[in-house]
């Protein structure tokens, strides 16, 4: 495993076991928060309010930790509110 394979992996396995929220961004400037499930080569699952989902790791630009350490389980706000808005000037 390169270092690169596991910088990914321990960062990722630090969310997953810290129960961190999570808040991931994809290419097309959605942003999906949810708690870490599991992880693979491939993707990563995370689970939210609105259930799970499977979100493969080419779509993803970014993975932050959510603004609270350990903070519990809430609802997340629905996805429709997650979308970034072009303005055209």
């Amino acid at each position: 495993m390169s270092n690169q394979a596991d910088l990914q992996y321990e960062f990722l396995q630090s969310l997953a076991t810290g129960k961190t929220l999570a808040n991931v961004y994809l290419i097309n400037g959605i942003r999906l928060s949810g708690y870490l499930v599991a992880f693979d080569t491939y993707a990563v699952m995370l689970e939210s309010a609105s259930g799970r989902q499977l979100v493969f790791k080419h779509a993803i630009s970014t993975v932050m930790p959510g603004t609270g350490d350990r903070v519990t389980r809430s609802p997340v706000p629905e996805a429709a509110s997650n979308r970034v808005t072009a303005s055209r000037a």
